[in-house]
């Protein structure tokens, strides 16, 4: 993995990486990411090549979407992960970004240190999880994520999720997979007038639900 900073970097390679990006995304901020504080007041974006191997990150100024294009407010870039974990990538870029609004040059240790503290994640193969899929996926690396959903329509409270939380993914696995016909907490269908929040100052007709 390398660090390309446009303050740093020679022979226009900057802005050679930068000419790679495909598409950008919107960051949201890791909750863990130290001095967190510091980005207030900041959007970030994080741009890819087609092929993974060059990502840059992009800073504007909160809501400063008025032609606004990412390209010409990349701060770092990375190149050659080891991994196309856009989760992992935003970290690293996002603590180099911090670093260098305290020193106006990095040097190789700094970066070294903060490639070194962010790991990316090793997961399980899918037939870790579930041997019963089919062959073709056995093999390839997945993630098993099991948690509630809120909408207009599901809604979680105190029995549901004492009667569902689980402590590993084996647990949640089993209980995702063994058959339910419990109807001890039922939500009766009667009619009732609604209204959204957010239009509660507007001058839209209550809802029938």
């Amino acid at each position: 993995m390398r660090i390309l900073l446009p303050t740093t970097s020679q022979d226009g390679e900057f802005l050679e990486a930068l000419n790679q990006v495909e598409s950008w995304k919107f960051v949201i901020l890791p909750w863990n990411l130290p001095s967190k504080e510091n980005l207030l007041g900041q959007d970030f974006w994080l741009g890819s090549s087609h092929d993974g191997r060059t990502w840059l990150l992009s800073v504007v100024p909160f809501g400063d979407y008025d032609d606004f294009d990412p390209a010409e407010s990349a701060v770092a870039a990375l190149l050659d992960p080891p991994k196309r974990n856009s989760d992992t990538i935003a970290e690293i870029l996002l603590r180099i970004y911090i670093a260098t609004q305290n020193s106006d040059r990095l040097s190789e240790a700094v970066i070294d240190e903060i490639l070194t503290a962010v790991q990316f994640p090793e997961f399980r193969s899918v037939g870790g999880y579930l041997p019963e899929a089919p062959r073709d996926w056995l093999h390839l690396p997945g993630e098993l994520v099991v948690g509630f959903t809120l909408s207009e329509h599901a809604f979680v409270n105190g029995h549901t999720y004492d009667t569902y939380s689980r402590d590993s993914i084996e647990a949640a696995t089993l209980t995702c997979r063994t058959p339910r016909r419990s109807f001890s907490t039922i939500c009766p269908p009667r009619p009732r007038m609604i209204q959204f929040p957010l239009r509660a100052n507007s001058k839209m007709a209550l809802f029938k639900k």
